[in-house]
């Protein structure tokens, strides 16, 4: 599990590379077009995430019987809810590939916004929730 989750991070933080890079060619006419799409992948990408976190990895770490693990599960899965709120706000902000081409300023700080975001939370969850994670399996083994 913890190897599909390494991996969806480096897709997530991939898909944020391409989708700077096509921000940065705005407002070359069909762009839009293509950074939509782009966030399309990456909203789904998330989705699937969040969701075997949700299934898998939460439940795990929440039924440790160590204080330590089973209060940072707690404290990351609340922390989620709001950054998944603020990518939710941000994607449909920009469901209108027009507005993207025309507020080209505004969509670019808002995925530097949410991209800051996201990858603050993959550092935190390599370096501590994953490694918690590998705490509670040998605890349980």
């Amino acid at each position: 599990m913890l190897d599909r989750l390494r991996e969806q991070h480096s897709e997530i933080l991939a898909l944020a590379r391409t989708l700077a890079d096509l921000a940065r060619l705005i407002p070359t006419a069909g762009h839009g077009l293509r950074l939509r799409a782009a966030l399309d992948r990456w909203a789904a990408l998330l989705g699937e995430h969040l969701a075997l976190e949700d299934q898998r990895l939460y439940p795990q770490l929440l039924a440790s019987a160590d204080p330590l693990v089973s209060s940072s599960a707690r404290r990351f899965s609340a922390e989620m809810g709001g950054l998944a709120s603020a990518f939710a706000v941000f994607d449909e902000r920009w469901r209108d590939a027009s507005a993207i081409e025309r507020e080209a300023a505004s969509f670019r700080g808002d995925l530097d916004s949410v991209t800051e975001a996201l990858t603050q939370r993959i550092l935190a969850e390599e370096n501590l929730l994953y490694l918690l994670q590998g705490r509670a399996g040998a605890r349980a083994g």
